[in-house]
C-alpha cells in the first residue's frame, strides 16, 4: 500500500472556516469575540449561519463514528486528525500480514502523545521498517507550511522479516535522507528508557547522538514516571490564562484603557487606584534564561503590539542595572481575580518557576528557557511549576540545571514540533535532589 493521507483535524475551526467569508470572525482572536459575532449572523446572515451550524453537525457526526465505532482502537484520541485514523486503517486493517505499507504523514505519527498507542504497537510488534522525518523548510511540499514536518513510514506485515527499524531526522531533502551518517537504529527498549511514559520516538540527528542522550538518561531519573509513580523533585505543571479561551479576564485591560479609567502604572507594572489594582500578565516571548525581563511592550505602537506576531523591544542596559525595573506587557489582571487562581493551583509564595514552551530545536540557539519570575498571571505559552515545598533553594537549583547545556541537549532530542508540551517535559532526565545533595563541592 502507498499512499498520502490527508493531515487534517476533525474539527471545525472557525477562523479557518470564515476566512474569505467574514473577515471579522476570521481576523479575530478572541474566542468569546468570535462566538458573538458567529451568534449575531442568525439574525444577519441566516443562511451563512446554517451552513455553518450544518458543518458542525457533519463533523461532529464524523468524530463521533471515530471514537466509538471501535474501529480505531489505536488513533481515535486526544484532538482527533486524519493521518493517524488513515496510518491505523491502512498497517493495521487492510495490509497483508505478507504486505508492506510506505506512507507519507506527519512526524507527530512517532512523537506526539496522543499517537503514542499506534506508535507502540509498531515498535511491539516489530512492523517498522524505516521512518525518514523531514523538515518543509525548503519547500519539497509547496503548499504546506516551512515549519511542518513529515516522514516517510514503511511498515511490514505481521509475517514479514526484516532488519532492525532504521529512523533518520530533520533531513531538508530527499538526497540528505540518503547519507548513511543520519541514519541510526533505535530498539524499543531503548525508546522505554528515554520516553517510559508514552513510548513516543525521541529524534536525534545521528547515532553518536542517540549513544549520548542513552548515556544521559542511563545517570538520570525522567522529572516525573508514571510507570513507576515517582516525582522526586516535587512538581505540578499549571497553566494560568489561555490566551484564547480565557481571553475575557483581560483583553480589556490593555495600557490605554486602564489609564483612561484612571488607574496608574507604577515602576513596578502594576496598575493602581484607590483600593484596587491590576498586575502584569506574563507571556512567552517576555522572558528568556535566567531573565524575566528579557523583552518589553514600552514604546509600541498599539498597531504593532496586538498582532499574531506582536513586536517587542529590549530593555537598555541602564534599564537592566536598575533592580527595580520591571517590563510592560500587552494586558493586566485583576489581582483579587489572580488571588483565586493562585488558590486553585497552589501557588503560596511570591515567586514561581516558569518556562518558555515555543522551542524550535533546528533554528533557535537555546530550547530550554526558564526562569525564576515574580508570581504574577501568566498565559498558557509560559507554563508554571509549583513545587510541594515552598523552599526556594529547591527551585534555584532546580533553575540551574533546568538551564543547564546537557538538560538542554535532552530537550532537543525529544522535540517533534515547537512545543515543549507536559508529556515532553515529564520525559526529561534530570538529576534528583538526592543525587545533587551527594556532590561535594571542593
Amino acid at each position: 500500500i502507498l499512499g498520502n493521507p490527508p493531515w487534517d483535524k476533525i474539527k471545525l475551526e472557525e477562523k479557518k472556516w470564515f476566512a474569505g467569508k467574514v473577515t471579522e470572525i476570521a481576523e479575530s482572536d478572541s474566542k468569546r469575540t468570535r462566538r458573538r459575532l458567529i451568534n449575531d449572523l442568525e439574525r444577519e446572515n441566516p443562511d451563512l449561519y446554517e451552513r455553518w451550524k450544518h458543518d458542525q453537525k457533519r463533523v461532529s457526526q464524523n468524530s463521533k463514528f471515530i471514537r466509538e465505532s471501535g474501529r480505531y482502537p489505536l488513533s481515535a484520541f486526544g484532538e482527533l486528525n486524519t493521518y493517524p485514523i488513515f496510518t491505523e486503517l491502512c498497517s493495521r486493517l487492510l495490509l497483508a500480514g505478507d504486505g508492506r505499507t510506505g506512507i507519507v504523514v506527519k512526524t507527530g505519527i512517532a512523537t506526539d502523545k496522543g499517537n503514542s498507542s499506534i506508535f507502540s504497537y509498531f515498535v511491539e510488534n516489530d512492523l517498522i521498517i524505516s521512518l525518514f522525518d523531514f523538515e518543509n523548510t525548503k519547500g519539497i511540499f509547496s503548499d504546506v507550511e516551512k515549519n511542518e514536518r513529515f516522514c516517510l513510514l514503511t511498515l511490514a506485515g505481521q509475517n514479514v522479516e526484516h532488519g532492525p527499524a532504521e529512523f533518520s531526522f530533520f533531513n531538508k531533502s530527499v538526497e540528505m535522507s540518503h547519507g548513511e551518517e543520519k541514519k541510526f537504529n533505535l530498539s524499543a527498549k531503548q525508546i522505554a528508557k528515554i520516553n517510559p511514559n508514552t513510548k513516543t520516538c525521541p529524534t536525534f540527528n545521528n547515532s553518536k547522538a542517540r549513544d549520548l542522550t542513552l548515556k544521559i538518561y542511563n545517570k538520570s531519573s525522567v522529572l516525573i514516571n508514571k510507570e513507576n509513580d515517582t516525582n522526586p523533585w516535587g512538581i505540578t505543571y499549571h497553566t494560568m490564562y489561555h490566551m484564547s479561551n480565557d481571553s475575557g479576564a483581560f483583553e480589556d485591560n490593555k495600557l490605554e484603557t486602564l489609564r483612561e479609567e484612571g488607574y496608574t502604572l507604577g515602576k513596578d507594572s502594576i496598575f493602581r487606584d484607590e483600593g484596587d489594582s491590576y498586575l502584569p500578565l506574563w507571556e512567552g516571548k517576555l522572558f528568556n534564561q535566567l531573565d524575566h525581563r528579557f523583552a518589553t511592550f514600552e514604546g509600541i505602537s498599539p498597531e504593532k503590539r496586538y498582532g499574531r506576531k506582536a513586536a517587542t523591544n529590549k530593555p537598555n542596559l541602564e534599564q537592566k542595572k536598575d533592580v527595580q525595573y520591571e517590563i510592560v506587557p500587552r494586558y493586566w489582571v485583576n489581582k483579587d481575580a489572580f488571588e483565586e487562581k493562585k488558590d486553585d493551583i497552589g501557588l503560596n509564595t511570591d515567586w514561581m518557576f516558569c518556562f518558555r514552551d515555543i522551542a524550535r530545536s533546528h533554528t533557535d540557539f537555546r530550547t530550554a528557557l526558564g526562569t525564576i519570575a515574580p508570581a504574577y498571571p501568566s498565559g498558557n505559552k509560559a507554563p508554571v511549576l509549583t513545587f510541594e515545598s515552598d523552599n526556594g533553594s529547591d527551585a534555584i537549583v532546580f533553575t540551574s540545571i533546568f538551564t543547564s547545556f546537557a538538560f538542554d541537549y535532552a530537550l532537543r532530542q525529544s522535540l517533534g514540533g515547537a512545543t515543549v508540551n507536559l508529556y515532553i517535559l515529564e520525559q526529561l532526565p534530570m538529576p534528583t535532589p538526592e543525587v545533587v545533595d551527594s556532590i561535594q563541592v571542593s
